[in-house]
């Protein structure tokens, strides 16, 4: 092999074995990144979630307080 063969060689493989990297990071990078994404939108959700539960919680204690309200108004109007 002749030295201006095996110096095309040797550059070819750099050149390949760079690209290589390149594209490990890079796939690397996007993984993590869509990884992140995916972490925070779960998060969003799950308090969404959590304060719709909240909202619906407090819906129905506020309806049977209002129950309750009427109950007294009712036994406090045939008390008169």
């Amino acid at each position: 092999m002749s030295n201006n063969t095996l110096s095309k060689t040797w550059l070819t493989r750099t050149v390949l074995a760079i690209m290589l990297t390149g594209a490990v990071a890079w796939v690397t990078w996007a993984s993590t990144t869509t990884w992140k994404h995916e972490t925070r939108i779960t998060v969003a959700e799950t308090k969404v979630d959590a304060v719709k539960q909240d909202i619906s919680d407090l819906k129905e204690g506020q309806k049977d307080q209002t129950r309750k309200l009427d109950e007294i108004k009712t036994i406090l109007i045939r008390r008169r």
